[in-house]
């Protein structure tokens, strides 16, 4: 039973399996109170089966009621039995209550309710409860209030299992007192749960042959719930996988189509990124000549050169090589020259954004 269902959903199934293990009982409160009714004949006054006396006594007393009660947190607290009239026997207490079930001391959310039932209603057909005329007789345990108003929005008002009249008890049997040859009481065995119900309609024999008959075997396995529920999960996954394989292998020619025209791209890319550096490189060689380091150094030597053509106009005014009118307009006009270079390398030297 999966543990993350909703607590709803795992109330639900566990209800269900009372009708699975072929159990009949009666609903009193909707998912929170049901009756089972056992044969008459599992009490004995004397603790003797005599047929007079049983039939004396069904006559004189009521039968036997199992009552059952899940609380609002069922299936993950334990439900709660009760036999009225109260009588003796090893698994119920002097308050009438079921307690000598395993599985209601380690109770969890796992363990078939309808297992743990038809356990008791087992244990107390085979080892009928002794009931004493001194004992008083004790009513139905009460629902508490926050069980129903906790189930009030569940509107299953039909019970699982067959409906039946207060006399139904003693019209119908609700339990086969001849146990079938293989059967095992509660009391036997731990109560472990039985993952596969359709093995408790089947005896000890069957089950034997089943055994030492593989092809039978494997045809009953196959009828299995679980296993057809298998099969079909694993089919499923299988018919999935292969359409996905073949959408898969659909698109093989569109991807080869797709890798060579990548890898054109990615040739034509590699060709233009080669161009691209080249032109990179072109534009930092022609940027170079507009940088500011380039223009100051050309300035300085323009400088350099008119201080040098004024020092050799006077170099030559006094070796009598230039009249006076000549080494004026020569020395004027270099020293012209000088000054308009060295005003602009001092205004570019003195530009951040332009150094920058």
């Amino acid at each position: 039973m999966d543990s993350t269902a909703p607590l709803h959903e795992l109330r639900r199934k566990q209800i269900a399996s009372l009708a699975a293990h072929h159990l009949v009982y009666r609903q009193v409160v909707a998912d929170s109170q049901f009756e089972v009714v056992l044969p008459s004949a599992t009490v004995d006054q004397h603790g003797q089966h005599g047929q007079h006396g049983q039939q004396a006594q069904q006559a004189q007393q009521p039968p036997l009621v199992l009552t059952l009660v899940l609380p609002p947190a069922f299936p993950d607290i334990a439900p709660t039995l009760f036999i009225t009239p109260v009588c003796r026997h090893p698994w119920i207490d002097p308050q009438g209550q079921v307690v000598g079930h395993v599985r209601l001391a380690s109770w969890n959310q796992h363990v078939s309710l309808g297992r743990v039932v038809k356990d008791i209603v087992t244990e107390l057909t085979l080892r009928p409860p002794l009931r004493s005329a001194e004992m008083p007789k004790r009513p139905p345990p009460p629902i508490p209030l926050s069980a129903q108003a906790g189930l009030a929005g569940s509107q299953q008002q039909a019970a699982v299992g067959s409906a039946m009249p207060a006399s139904f008890g003693a019209q119908y049997p609700l339990f086969n007192t001849t146990p079938a040859s293989g059967s095992a009481s509660a009391s036997g065995n731990d109560a472990v749960d039985n993952l596969f119900p359709a093995l408790d309609a089947k005896t000890l024999e069957e089950i034997n042959r089943l055994l030492d008959d593989e092809p039978s075997l494997d045809d009953f396995v196959d009828t299995l719930t679980q296993i057809r529920e298998m099969k079909a999960v694993r089919n499923d996954m299988a018919k999935s996988n292969a359409d996905i394989a073949r959408r898969t292998l659909s698109k093989e020619d569109e991807l080869r189509e797709l890798r060579q025209r990548i890898q054109a791209l990615q040739e034509t890319h590699a060709t233009q990124r080669r161009m691209l550096d080249e032109l990179m490189v072109a534009q930092k060689r022609e940027l170079a000549r507009f940088g500011a380091g380039h223009i100051t150094s050309m300035l300085k030597e323009l400088v350099q050169t008119s201080e040098s053509m004024s020092e050799m106009s006077v170099q030559s005014f006094l070796e009598g090589k230039l009249t006076e009118d000549e080494f004026i307009r020569a020395f004027k006009e270099s020293r012209k020259v000088y000054h308009g270079h060295a005003a602009k390398l001092e205004n570019i030297q003195g530009d951040p954004s332009f150094a920058a």
